[in-house]
Order: C-alpha cells, then sequence, then structure tokens
C-alpha cells in the first residue's frame, strides 16, 4: 500500500531539452495555419487535454486552429 501513496508522490524531473518539441510544432503549425490558427491551436490543446485527454485534446485544437485559420482569410478576401 505504501507504494502507491510513494509513487504518487514522486514528482517528475523537467526536462531542460522540454521546450523544444513545442517550438518546432508551433513552427509547423505557423507555416500551415498562420500565426492565428497556430495561437487558437495551441491554446485551444491547453484548455482542452485536461478534459478530454491528449488525443481528443489534439484532433480538436487542430481542427479548431484550421477553421480559425480559413475562417480569417475567408473574412480578409470579404473585406
Amino acid at each position: 500500500m505504501e507504494s502507491k501513496s510513494n509513487k504518487q508522490n514522486e514528482v517528475k524531473e523537467v526536462s531542460r531539452w522540454g521546450w523544444i518539441i513545442p517550438v518546432i510544432i508551433g513552427g509547423i503549425l505557423a507555416k500551415l495555419f498562420g500565426l492565428l490558427g497556430a495561437a487558437v491551436t495551441f491554446g485551444s490543446y491547453y484548455l482542452l487535454q485536461p478534459k478530454i485527454g491528449m488525443l481528443g485534446a489534439t484532433l480538436l485544437s487542430t481542427i479548431l486552429g484550421f477553421g480559425s485559420a480559413i475562417g480569417f482569410v475567408v473574412f480578409l478576401r470579404g473585406a
């Protein structure tokens, strides 16, 4: 019983290289969706991830980022 509670209390060490993957993904998203789409994708991912899990948040945030990028382009073309 004690081993389970000890494992739960252990804190993961933060890697010094933990920032590089989000930067690479952010660069790819900025190229694909533009800065607005990338910001919407990251923001929605970090809001949705605790609620629906990593896979669901990834899929839904990608769709939201793509939709916001398309919507922004449509808005600019109409203006």
